[in-house]
């Protein structure tokens, strides 16, 4: 009996992100178990990047090699996730199974595909709110397996098919990298980074981004500190975060907020001949390094930038951390830290609710909810003041009794979080799933349907809905779609002869739309599908070099 054939399609697993983290230790340990053929179509990974000569698996990049050119993979922001080449990858890996950990709209193309029909396709995608949009939906149901990050989005998830045959099979939460683990000697440890005796910190691990509340955090810090004098005495704020970035201006928030000299941030050379890092008060977006003397130091990166044994290190200076968001699809900084014995203080609102529950952390009510208008979800802000009253309770707790609470959010992060557990889930998944009918195995016969070129004859008598629906059987040729967001959006569409799409750019354009702008729509929709059909089924068929590149080289 021949190996289940995986495709991992997310960020490339040598990369240091968050999706880049959960691939590499899931797939090494299925792997490991010499059950599967692997490959992994790896976005942000070049076609010949050198780091996939240390991968045991196949590897696709999905990134043009820098000889190559980028002017396609630039001209539309989805190509970046794989769309530009999904087919390519498929035609020559032949997967079984296509699997994807990303966010939404990171995977689409892979239920759009033209091939669709040929893999079983397993998702878990990144829940952070509610209610899920339809398109999230649809694909939840085109998906022959789900999975979920926590226990709040498989409870997202669940109440958003209710009714429709549809849950998630397991949760697979990820786990923290076992450099994160407390350190012998936290007073030696804060000393030999530079800090006095006595100093206490609060930190937090976030990229700077919209969704994350630096301005409510550091205003919150300032609360605290003129409130609680004696209890904030000789404490710090550290944020580890980037400046400039896609988010705040974290300088301004700090000049702000009347506490700059109270408020610290992670510097890193950028010196190949020193690449230190140092905690440092604002003082530029680059300055002098402390080690080599150079001016080549960086505001830290919390996402690309250090290796996690040297946030370790960063977060065991921490006293307490705090995860300050609107909403987590997971929020891994939190068990990060727990992991590291520091407690842990968050928002109970989204997937850190999960969080907060399975490791025991100090929960900060939201004080309002509201509903985004880019995602349509329900976020939250939390009470501030909550948070600053906590953190006056904590820091009010003799030194003994703060490390307990550290210790036992540790024990609990150790139970409920593991790489070990959550890649066994994978393996169960993997080896529940049935392959594909043998009618729609790789090698099966062509599937090249003519799609009708003329209207139906009584097109004056039929409603909008109903020619849709004549498009989707005579055109199209996919009776899967009835009912489909696609039969709904053309239905509205010819109802009101416009079209309101919101572009890869996010701005919002219409046009007039009419009966023929839907049978074109749904024509080249068929003649994309013929066209891999025919490719599938080519005689002698050669892939192109960006496919089988890494492959002739690692057999080189």
């Amino acid at each position: 009996m021949r190996k289940k054939r995986i495709l991992w399609c997310g960020e490339a697993s040598f990369l240091n992100t968050g999706f880049a983290i959960y691939a590499k230790e899931i797939l090494r340990r299925l792997w490991s178990t010499q059950k599967y053929e692997i490959a992994e179509f790896a976005s942000y990974g070049e076609v010949d990047d050198d780091r996939r000569f240390g991968l045991p698996w196949t590897y696709y990049g999905n990134m043009p090699s820098k000889t190559e050119g980028r002017g396609v993979y630039d001209s539309v922001p989805s190509y970046q996730f794989g769309q530009w080449r999904f087919e390519e990858v498929c035609l020559d890996f032949k997967p079984d199974i296509v699997c994807d950990v990303r966010d939404w709209w990171m995977i689409q193309h892979e239920m759009t595909s033209a091939l669709r029909d040929y893999y079983r396709w397993v998702i878990m995608p990144a829940v952070d709110c509610h209610p899920l949009r339809e398109e999230c939906v649809e694909m939840l149901l085109d998906a022959d397996t789900i999975l979920s990050y926590s226990e709040y989005g498989r409870d997202v998830i669940n109440k958003s098919t209710y009714g429709l045959g549809v849950e998630t099979a397991d949760i697979c939460s990820p786990a923290a990298s076992p450099q994160f683990s407390p350190v012998q000697d936290k007073k030696a440890h804060k000393e030999n980074i530079g800090f006095m005796d006595g100093v206490k910190i609060i930190g937090t691990v976030m990229r700077n981004q919209k969704r994350k509340l630096f301005p409510e955090l550091i205003k919150s810090f300032a609360d605290f500190v003129e409130t609680c004098p004696k209890e904030s005495k000789n404490t710090f704020l550290y944020l580890h975060t980037s400046y400039p970035d896609i988010g705040w201006d974290i300088p301004r928030l700090i000049k702000e907020s009347g506490v700059s000299s109270r408020i610290l941030l992670t510097y890193h050379c950028s010196n190949d001949m020193c690449k230190q890092w140092f905690p440092s008060f604002y003082r530029g977006e680059s300055i002098f390094c402390s080690s080599c003397g150079k001016k080549t130091a960086f505001l830290a990166n919390p996402m690309t930038n250090l290796p996690d044994s040297e946030l370790s290190k960063i977060i065991n200076l921490f006293d307490i951390y705090v995860q300050y968001s609107i909403c987590e699809g997971f929020g891994m900084p939190q068990v990060e830290a727990a992991m590291c014995g520091v407690p842990v203080i968050s928002v109970d609102h989204s997937a850190m609710s999960s969080v907060i529950k399975n490791i025991g952390a100090i929960p900060i009510r939201p004080a309002v909810t509201f509903r985004e208008l880019e995602t349509h979800g329900n976020r939250a802000y939390p009470d501030n003041k909550i948070l600053t009253r906590e953190l006056k309770k904590f820091f009010s707790l003799p030194k003994s009794v703060r490390e307990k609470k550290g210790r036992d959010m540790y024990v609990n992060a150790k139970e409920r979080y593991s790489w070990d557990r959550t890649a066994k889930k994978w393996e169960n998944t993997i080896d529940s799933l049935d392959p594909v009918s043998e009618s729609f195995s790789w090698d099966s016969q062509p599937k090249i349907l003519p799609a009708a070129s003329d209207g139906p004859e009584n097109i004056n008598d039929m409603c909008s809905d109903d020619l849709v629906k004549w498009g989707i059987l005579n055109v199209l040729r996919d009776p899967s779609k009835m009912n489909s967001l696609l039969h709904l959006g053309l239905s509205k569409k010819l109802d009101s002869g416009v079209s309101v799409i919101r572009n890869d750019y996010g701005k919002t354009e219409s046009s007039p739309f009419y009966l023929k702008d839907m049978m074109k729509q749904l024509y080249d929709i068929r003649a994309i599908k013929n066209i891999w059909e025919e490719e599938r089924v080519l005689p002698n068929r050669v892939s192109p070099e960006f496919c089988i590149k890494a492959k002739k080289e690692k057999l080189g």
